[in-house]
């Protein structure tokens, strides 16, 4: 039985899958029936290239499938509002402890949306959120959501510009001690 299926790659010199929406339907569709696949790896594969229907059958997919526990998304030119679908279906599927969402020009209402996932969450240990947009706002949301949330282990906020402001990760190191691992590599973050 199938349990890994990787489309992509997170490694930017190997070719990706050119997977477009009507791909992703055909693929969820059969992989609503496995009930033995753990992980989906679907980074850079171009799913949002030409529409945003592809992640509403992802969707789907986490909704349904219970045994999917890793999901990588990273750099499938995602939107905002298609990445806070995906994280609002967190909500019905508490087995997801992996989730890759980088590279993806994501904003604020991505870290407003796991706001509320975080707090409810003892599943997800594993969030990589490299490379978007999520700025001193998104940050400020997910840190205050992570005062309370006692699973998240690997957190990855590089290259978010969040600017000077360092208070979000202030709290987010002072209030949280489930973190073993956080990046914050060029974010422009400035000593006070």
């Amino acid at each position: 039985m199938l349990r890994v299926l990787i489309l992509g790659s997170g490694d930017k010199d190997l070719y990706s899958n050119k997977v477009d929406y009507s791909t992703i339907q055909h693929l969820t569709e059969s992989l609503l029936q496995n009930k033995t696949l753990t992980a989906l790896g679907l980074n850079r594969c171009s799913i949002g290239n030409e529409s945003q229907e592809g992640f509403k059958y992802i969707v789907e997919l986490i909704e349904q499938n219970k045994s999917i526990n890793t999901l990588k998304l990273g750099a499938t030119e995602m939107s905002t509002p298609s990445a806070c679908s995906i994280i609002t279906s967190l909500n019905l599927n508490k087995k997801i402890t992996y989730l890759d969402l980088s590279n993806n020009n994501l904003t604020h209402d991505v870290g407003d949306a796991f706001a509320n996932i975080l707090v409810k969450s003892n599943s997800l240990r594993v969030l990589l959120l490299k490379q978007n947009r999520l700025k001193k706002r998104g940050i400020e949301s997910l840190g205050k959501s992570l005062k309370l949330n006692k699973s998240l282990c690997v957190l990855d906020l590089q290259g978010n510009k969040m600017g000077d402001d360092g208070q979000a990760i202030a709290d987010i190191l002072s209030e949280n001690q489930t973190i073993t691992y956080l990046n914050l590599n060029n974010n422009h973050l400035q000593q006070e």
